[in-house]
């Protein structure tokens, strides 16, 4: 959709579109990370009960829950904004991935 003579233009495409993927790879893990952390609060017993079932673990694991949810709608929009959208995409690519660097740690 961008003309072959603006290189630029055409970098910076391509930069925001990679922009997305690597969003789209991060969530991915985010999201085996939040399942594995939820098996272990499962599994690990401690005082003779699961720990998942102590009020401080299940309020970790609901804010690890929404973080992983927001990120993944900032990422959907940016995705969609590819096509559809595509002056849109500079700002929401940026803040999809920016996002996931402050949720997945």
């Amino acid at each position: 959709q961008l003309a072959a003579a603006d290189p630029e233009a055409t970098l910076e495409r391509l930069l925001d579109c990679g922009r997305v993927a690597v969003t789209a790879e991060g969530l991915g893990a985010a999201e085996g990370a939040l399942a594995l952390t939820v098996q272990y609060a499962k599994d690990r017993v401690q005082f003779g009960s699961p720990i998942g079932r102590f009020q401080g673990v299940k309020h970790r694991l609901a804010d690890m829950w929404v973080d992983t949810e927001s990120v993944k709608s900032l990422l959907y929009y940016a995705a969609w904004a590819i096509d559809e959208r595509p002056e849109a995409l500079p700002r929401h690519a940026s803040l999809a991935k920016a996002y996931l660097g402050d949720a997945f740690t």
